[in-house]
């Protein structure tokens, strides 16, 4: 669920302007050029989601995302004070509904990360279903599992979501290799080869690739694993931090072996192939 503050003017921003006027208001403020006309704003370290901005034919557009948290929207609250201050023939709508000009920056801190928190909680919990979203360094997962780690039925739950959350996009290793590998035929797959010798940060993925010995070009010598599995089975050093995103040390020969030992009678290849087929 977005939250969109068009701004409507006839003047043509100079980005560059509005950027220097942001970092000196926002510290450790980030901003990427997604397009031509389109940026995207977060504060490193703070941020859960980060913020869209971009232009229309009428002017701009401000969104933000579910579970947007205060530095967020505090990100959104400088935007619109900066076409307050220096575009004074901007007009604004919310969700297309006409908003004057001292009431915007306030409704756009209407919305809660909490609240949206809860939103969130309530559609995970209805079908047990995972929710993907992304953050300023990447994807981040919620499930039912998500919810049992923080405690969901204790007070402060949606603080420690936000932490989770925080601790996923800022706080995790490098990985050594975010590569997948993508199967053809109409129903599409993405893939992960794990390698016993690399430190990865594993994600979600169609299936995760195990060898039984260390020849990866062998196709017979694969088995297929999926994310489900393999968080049920997972190494002594290895971590799983959200539903899905999992801190994976490089594995000695030994701890190698005996996950893909564990694993085996889970394969897969048999499912990857019927659903790739041609």
């Amino acid at each position: 669920m977005s939250q969109i503050i068009a701004i409507h003017t006839a003047r043509t921003i100079d980005a560059n302007d509005l950027y220097a006027f942001l970092q000196g208001r926002i510290e450790q403020l980030q901003g990427e050029q997604k397009s031509e006309d389109g940026f995207y704003f977060y504060q490193d370290i703070s941020s859960v989601r980060g913020i869209d901005f971009w232009k229309e034919a009428y002017g701009y557009e401000l969104r933000t995302t579910i579970l947007s948290n205060q530095a967020d929207r505090n990100i959104g609250r400088w935007i619109l004070n900066y076409f307050v201050n220096f575009v004074p023939d901007s007009t604004y709508f919310l969700e297309g509904e006409p908003v004057k000009s001292q009431h915007i920056a306030s409704l756009i801190e209407k919305r809660t990360f909490g609240e949206d928190a809860i939103l969130i909680k309530t559609l995970v919990e209805h079908d047990a279903s995972t929710m993907t979203l992304f953050g300023p360094k990447g994807e981040f997962y919620i499930g039912p599992s998500v919810f049992l780690k923080i405690e969901s039925d204790k007070e402060g739950w949606q603080e420690r979501l936000q932490a989770l959350i925080l601790k996923v996009q800022y706080e995790l290793p490098l990985s050594e290799s975010d590569t997948v590998l993508e199967s053809g035929g109409e129903s599409r797959k993405i893939l992960k080869l794990v390698n016993r010798e690399v430190n990865y940060i594993l994600k979600k993925y169609d299936y995760l690739i195990f060898t039984k010995d260390d020849t990866i070009s062998d196709y017979g010598n694969m088995i297929f694993i999926t994310n489900e599995v393999l968080n049920q089975h997972l190494p002594n050093n290895w971590l799983l931090i959200d539903e899905y995103t999992i801190v994976a040390p490089a594995l000695s020969n030994e701890q190698y072996e005996s996950l893909v030992r564990n694993l085996l009678e889970y394969d897969c290849r048999e499912a990857f192939e019927k659903e790739t087929e041609y």
